[in-house]
């Protein structure tokens, strides 16, 4: 039977409760047979409501886990979309509520609707270019976009197949009104926690993620409260209140592509051979700002993501020390400021894969230390990024605020 026959099915499961309703209906002058025609009607719609069962299962089983996410992170960004998505801390407090637009095409548009100290802040994507604006601040950021293509995508789900063990099935209760299947990726690295991704049954967008806890419960992360996929969107625009500044982030480039790195950076930007726990380098660029040059990494085991920033410090102490969610390693006058929310002990196996030598752990510098106080602001966490509403589908977040003098003054 193929996928199509099995949906075509589905469907008409989907509208035999209206059979029911007609069949019972006819009126019939002996008893005894009106109620044999309603209880075969009620049989019949049970028969194909246990039978649509069977076929979402058949049809999960045609995909495969691994293949049901791949879909996912495609359709992340390829599907009309209408949503109101929640992202969730402690005790399920409420970090961020932000509204989403998306077109088929890629463009987004999003805005934060609450905390009121984020509230306003707009994230506009058109594909090529994203603007990024600040209405406390007064401030527009462009640079260019965060989404990813679709051989990393690919590349992606391949690693994530092979690091995590996937398994599929439907989703016990709707979620935003949607049927969903929740694809379960446990981790073959003790330490890295399991993940749940919810599933649009019939659009393979994602509505839910969750982290485990390692006891078997599930800390819900990112929540959908309202989604539509309507046919038409219209354009996005924003208009900045009053007269904002606006700054722009060079466009980074690949190092492959730069030549004579070491003259820009000070160094030969370091790029390990061999990572530990699956974890790859999935992309390295050479960025820039009014501080200077930077390397920037991205590391990922399919799921799990981390950032590196290498740039020459020769005021910080050799050695590596870790603070809330980053890990920062100095050797031979160049540092290397890991961003995740991976544990501290996984971050420092990580992050000792670019030392010549083993590292010795240091305690953090003092906030106010003249050498290596972070001074105004340190690089956001990926959960707190403005660009980086799913992350695990955005790993890529664009250098909104990293300045080398944060450790570096």
């Amino acid at each position: 039977m193929t996928e199509n026959n099995l949906q075509f099915i589905a469907c008409f499961a989907v509208f035999a409760p209206f059979a029911h309703s007609f069949v019972i209906g006819d009126y019939d002058p002996s008893t005894g047979r009106q109620v044999a025609v309603k209880d075969r009607a009620m049989r019949e719609a049970a028969r194909a409501r246990a039978q649509s069962k069977k076929i979402r299962i058949q049809i999960q089983r045609s995909i495969g886990p691994d293949e049901m996410l791949l879909r996912s992170m495609q359709q992340a960004r390829s599907v009309n979309v209408v949503a109101i998505i929640t992202k969730l801390g402690e005790s399920d407090a409420v970090l961020q509520k932000l509204k989403l637009e998306q077109k088929a095409r890629g463009d987004q548009y999003r805005q934060v609707l609450q905390p009121l100290s984020m509230q306003g802040v707009t994230y506009l994507d058109h594909g090529g270019k994203s603007f990024m604006y600040l209405p406390d601040q007064h401030v527009v950021f462009e640079c260019e976009s965060d989404a990813e293509d679709t051989q990393n995508i690919a590349q992606r789900a391949e690693l994530a197949a092979q690091n995590y063990e996937l398994r599929c099935e439907a989703a016990a209760a709707q979620i935003a009104g949607r049927a969903a299947y929740c694809v379960t990726a446990e981790s073959k690295v003790k330490g890295i926690p399991s993940r749940q991704f919810y599933i649009d049954q019939q659009t393979f967008y994602p509505l839910r993620f969750a982290l485990g806890d390692g006891d078997g419960d599930w800390k819900i992360s990112m929540d959908t409260e309202a989604v539509d996929f309507p046919k038409d969107m219209p354009q996005f625009y924003f208009e900045p209140v009053g007269t904002a500044r606006k700054v722009n982030f060079e466009m980074a480039q690949t190092l492959s592509s730069v030549t004579r790195v070491r003259d820009r950076l000070g160094f030969d930007p370091i790029l390990p051979k061999k990572l530990p726990f699956g974890f790859q380098i999935q992309r390295s660029e050479l960025r820039r700002n009014e501080d200077g040059n930077l390397a920037m990494l991205w590391l990922t085991d399919g799921l799990a993501s981390a950032r590196v920033y290498e740039f020459r410090c020769t005021q910080m102490r050799e050695g590596i020390w870790s603070r809330g969610s980053n890990t920062v390693l100095t050797e031979d006058g160049v540092t290397m400021y890991m961003v995740s929310d991976l544990a501290p002990e996984l971050r420092k196996s990580l992050l000792s894969a670019f030392a010549k030598r083993t590292p010795f752990a240091i305690p953090p510098p003092n906030s106010s230390s003249q050498s290596g106080g972070f001074g105004i602001k340190q690089p956001p966490v990926p959960a707190e990024e403005p660009s980086a509403a799913k992350q695990m589908l955005f790993n890529r977040s664009p250098l909104w605020d990293f300045r080398i003098r944060n450790l570096c003054p």
